[in-house]
């Protein structure tokens, strides 16, 4: 007898499925430089940006010096962050807000030296401002440099009563009896720099362009 041989039936090939390829995510370059919670930069990059910034604040403070401008009177005086007040706080972290503040101070310092009208003036104390935050990232505190005040006014006495009783009860963004006046007597090149550019950073560039009176010439100096 013949052997019958069964033979397995032909399945047809399925095709498997190709399977998705897998989209590659491009990856942004790493920063060079890492920004902690309060906006500051960390790493040597922060030195470089420091130092670069405090060298162009120096040479904007040098150009306005050379070119006239001659103070006579050192001011710091502290914003009012309002004690344990959030909305403050908050305010004292926002640079927009702060640099609203110092104009605000700058109008009613001007206001009770000259009177309304002082903007057109051209024979007046030019003044150049500069914010920084000492130990605090929330309280910070305004440098003030500034020509000699009017007739009445130039007077350290009567200059401390000027920055800690009139002016913050004016503006209430500062503190009452937080200011201390200083008469200058060496040469600005030498300790101003120091006083007004010591704190500047990548975010904090402590100048305040809005509210500072520069002078400005068409002669190239330096």
């Amino acid at each position: 007898m013949e052997k019958i041989i069964k033979l397995d039936p032909v399945r047809p090939k399925v095709k498997s499925k190709p399977k998705p390829k897998s989209k590659k995510v491009k990856q942004l370059p790493k920063p060079k430089y890492n920004i902690d919670d309060f906006g500051r930069v960390e790493g040597c990059f922060q030195r470089l940006k420091e130092n670069n910034l405090i060298e162009a604040n120096k040479r904007l403070l040098k150009r306005n010096l050379v070119r006239g401008f001659n103070p006579e009177w050192y001011v710091v005086i502290h914003f009012n962050d309002g004690g344990n007040n959030k909305q403050y706080q908050r305010r004292r972290l926002d640079p927009h807000s702060i640099d609203a503040d110092v104009l605000a101070v700058k109008l009613k310092l001007f206001q009770l030296l000259y009177g309304r009208g002082w903007e057109k003036m051209r024979k007046r104390s030019r003044s150049y401002w500069t914010v920084e935050y000492g130990n605090s990232v929330i309280k910070p505190h305004l440098n003030l440099l500034i020509e000699a005040l009017p007739q009445g006014w130039n007077d350290q006495a009567v200059i401390e009563v000027l920055f800690n009783k009139l002016l913050p009860h004016k503006t209430r963004c500062l503190w009452t009896n937080s200011a201390k006046v200083q008469k200058l007597y060496t040469d600005p090149m030498i300790c101003l720099n120091h006083y007004v550019n010591k704190e500047s950073d990548f975010f904090n560039s402590t100048i305040q362009p809005k509210a500072n009176d520069y002078i400005r010439t068409d002669k190239k100096l330096y």
